[in-house]
């Protein structure tokens, strides 16, 4: 359980502004950990008398064996695609006044450094709470973060993929996602890899 349990410890210590725990060792052996831990509950089921104690207990073994998975839903974004026909989306329409021309811009980034699920929900935090981001998604498995923001479409440059030509507005940001992410770990690297942007909108 403990290769398993590696993101729950991790979301305690980014809650308490830590570094990495250094579980993520564990993580190439998490199957086999959980097949033997999936066998030892179920033997003990057969031999025990179920207790309010003992269920808790079970109860808790399989939320731990399923957290790195609920963890890398939340990074990447499924598990709010799965809640929003439940639960309705975030987003609330505010009155126009007047048109302001926006896009909405996607900026692939190449994130080095993550460790575990954890790591990538710390910088999912991150990247979401940097201004004019509407969405990030982090793949820990990819080492690769999708973010997508509305800017003006003034400040944004026609072309479609990084290149010298790249906007200055979307330098910046991207500067701004490095600085974030190596102030909360020097070994974080990010490298904006591809960029593209929607038609105009009215805001």
């Amino acid at each position: 359980m403990l290769a398993s349990s590696c993101c729950v410890v991790q979301l305690v210590l980014n809650a308490l502004s830590v570094g990495c725990a250094g579980f993520a060792v564990l993580t190439p052996y998490r199957l086999p950990f959980t097949g033997v831990a999936l066998g030892l509950l179920i033997a003990s089921s057969r031999k025990s008398v179920w207790t309010p104690a003992t269920t808790a207990m079970a109860g808790l073994s399989v939320a731990l064996m399923a957290s790195p998975d609920l963890v890398d839903s939340y990074n990447n974004g499924r598990l709010s695609d799965w809640t929003a026909p439940l639960f309705g989306s975030a987003v609330v329409d505010r009155p126009r006044q007047g048109c302001v021309p926006v896009v909405t811009q996607t900026l692939t980034f190449e994130i080095k450094g993550l460790r575990c699920m954890g790591c990538a929900s710390r910088v999912k935090s991150v990247l979401e709470a940097l201004p004019t981001v509407t969405d990030a998604r982090v793949y820990f498995d990819a080492g690769a973060a999708v973010i997508s923001r509305t800017v003006p479409a003034y400040l944004v440059s026609d072309k479609a993929s990084v290149s010298p030509e790249v906007s200055a507005d979307t330098a910046v940001f991207a500067k701004a996602v490095r600085e974030s992410l190596a102030r909360i770990d020097f070994q974080y690297r990010a490298k904006l890899v591809a960029t593209e942007h929607t038609k105009p909108e009215c805001a």
